[in-house]
């Protein structure tokens, strides 16, 4: 799915960050099933660890760090992509929960974009 990586470069958030894998694999896996986002350490971080052969905690603050770049590079983008007034940073949660949302809402989209083409 190249729309979650074409996302996070609008955020400011390329491949040399460690957090990138993690942030498509976990985006991908709540896409493919959404209710992971209802208890992300058992149901994402838990299988991402074991897949990426790390720690839950460092997956989440990898996660963590990729999310306060994304901030610092582009907040007015983070907010339009969260679709709604964000004062703070978000956490790794609010963040996965509306990058979701977001991939959901205009995959569609791209897909008719590229079919008329």
């Amino acid at each position: 799915m190249k729309k979650v990586e074409s996302i996070l470069r609008t955020l400011g958030i390329g491949r040399h960050y460690k957090g990138y894998d993690l942030a498509c694999h976990a985006i991908r896996l709540a896409i493919d099933e959404p209710s992971r986002l209802c208890n992300m350490k058992k149901h994402l971080f838990t299988p991402m660890a074991a897949l990426f052969h790390c720690d839950e905690r460092t997956i989440e603050r990898n996660l963590r760090t990729l999310i306060r770049r994304a901030w610092d590079n582009n907040p007015e983008a983070m907010r339009q992509v969260a679709g709604y007034r964000l004062l703070w940073c978000p956490p790794v949660s609010e963040f996965l929960s509306f990058m979701v949302d977001y991939a959901m809402e205009i995959g569609p989209m791209l897909e008719a974009k590229r079919g008329r083409k």
